[in-house]
């Protein structure tokens, strides 16, 4: 990290994780992301949404981790695991939609999800029948 980084990160890392918001957990599962920690980001997204269930963006998170550990296996060529992140993000993507039904940006996570689901499939030769229709 560097020495600017570091400073921003030594700054705002200990206030954020105490700042009596709903879930330190989940600010700390955003750092790890952002620091690209993806096992502890999903580690501290999954404690978020268990300790504070109403708390949609725990599960929007790990969707999140899911999707961007998905495009590093797609870059890297391994599709198998790309679509089982993606798989586990619509999971995630599903849970924050059912506590958080208009959240638009849930549902645009979504879409993009879907969208890479169907770039993979084509660029793999299988049928995208299924998700179009998932899309739709």
């Amino acid at each position: 990290m560097s020495g600017h980084c570091q400073r921003h990160h030594d700054r705002h890392r200990t206030p954020a994780a105490g700042a009596g918001i709903e879930s330190a957990g989940y600010v700390e599962g955003l750092i790890a992301f952002y620091e690209d920690d993806f096992d502890a980001a999903l580690t501290y997204a999954r404690r978020a949404a268990q300790t504070t269930p109403w708390l949609y963006e725990a599960s929007r998170l790990e969707g999140d981790i899911h999707v961007e550990t998905a495009t590093r296996a797609a870059l890297r060529g391994d599709h198998d695991d790309a679509f089982q992140h993606l798989d586990a993000a619509g999971e995630a993507y599903r849970r924050a939609t059912d506590i958080a039904r208009s959240d638009a940006e849930v549902r645009a996570a979504e879409c993009q999800r879907l969208t890479r689901v169907l770039e993979l499939s084509t660029r793999r030769g299988r049928d995208p029948g299924a998700t179009y229709d998932l899309a739709t």
